[in-house]
């Protein structure tokens, strides 16, 4: 009983740590939303923004931001609002309008959020390029833009997306192996199973997240996440209640829920106080932990 309540009081320790580090970090540096490359970029000084289904900037505000010789370029970049196009709110860096030979435009910030959006750019002389429509993919936060093909073509962000495939995994291992001490699981009987069904089950989320991420079969991204938040514990109670060794099943069933509503809370703390950097360093000592239990001949 008492080994229980110290895994439990671990596992305590470990949900606090997002919150602590929280709240005694600095903020986190501003990150950039959105890349932009350009290929056969204008020739000459040009204006740029990114038009959305959702109405966003003003043009009046544009146009007292802006120098008067601006004006006819401002309202070409306001002229699809009859098509139901508005500029986001938000300039890129440098500003609205951008020097001969710049390829590369980067936005800190966009609002309203691009679900459907184009690029639209206007050059000194006049002329006006409007990119087709495409719809924002999950992680897909660079894209480039020929101006010769009118041809937009997002990037997905693979190295941000495996990070928190990997932190995901890392996470509810390391929780739900904590917890069969807290449940009075012994560890080396049902460590495998634990862990073949959690690499199972990780993989049909992230699977289904990426599908319906990626090639947008919905666009209420969260109801899908937790629509499968609920039916991987179900998935997990089964197998667990049917081919753990000990215990009753009302117990394994439990342990199911518990351990995939805890590792989920956790997980949001990660992405809501943004402290996934700081909290990967920690998982490679629990990870060891975790290792070296398994050679401990009391378990």
């Amino acid at each position: 009983m008492k080994r229980r309540w110290r895994w439990i009081l671990l596992l305590c320790l470990i949900l606090m740590i997002p919150v602590s580090a929280s709240a005694n970090s600095p903020a986190p540096e501003p990150s950039i939303e959105y890349t932009l490359q350009l290929i056969h970029a204008p020739r000459e000084a040009f204006g740029i923004t990114i038009l959305t289904r959702e109405p966003g900037a003003e043009q009046s505000a544009f146009m007292r931001d802006e120098h008067p010789e601006h004006r006819e370029m401002i309202a070409a970049m306001f002229s699809l609002k009859a098509e139901g196009w508005y500029p986001v709110t938000e300039g890129p860096n440098g500003g609205l309008f951008q020097s001969l030979g710049t390829t590369r435009i980067e936005w800190m910030r966009v609002s309203p959020p691009m679900k459907e959006y184009r690029i639209i750019i206007v050059t000194e002389s006049g002329a006006v390029h409007v990119s087709d429509p495409v719809i924002r993919r999950d992680y897909a936060n660079m894209a480039t833009y020929d101006l010769k093909t009118n041809q937009l073509t997002q990037q997905i962000n693979y190295q941000d997306y495996g990070k928190r495939v990997l932190i995901a995994v890392s996470v509810t291992l390391v929780v739900e192996s904590l917890l069969l001490f807290a449940f009075g699981f012994t560890f080396k009987k049902n460590l495998r199973l634990v862990i073949i069904t959690n690499l199972s089950t990780q993989l049909l989320l992230n699977v289904v997240l990426f599908v319906t991420h990626y090639y947008e079969f919905t666009q209420d991204n969260v109801s899908v996440l937790l629509i499968m938040e609920l039916v991987i514990p179900i998935i997990e109670s089964l197998v667990y209640a049917k081919f753990m060794q000990e215990r009753t099943i009302k117990r394994r069933v439990l342990y199911a829920f518990t351990a995939n509503f805890t590792s989920f809370y956790i997980g949001m703390l990660l992405y809501n106080f943004q402290q996934t950097v700081s909290y990967t360093y920690l998982l490679p000592f629990l990870v060891l932990f975790w290792i070296g239990s398994l050679f401990s001949p009391t378990y």
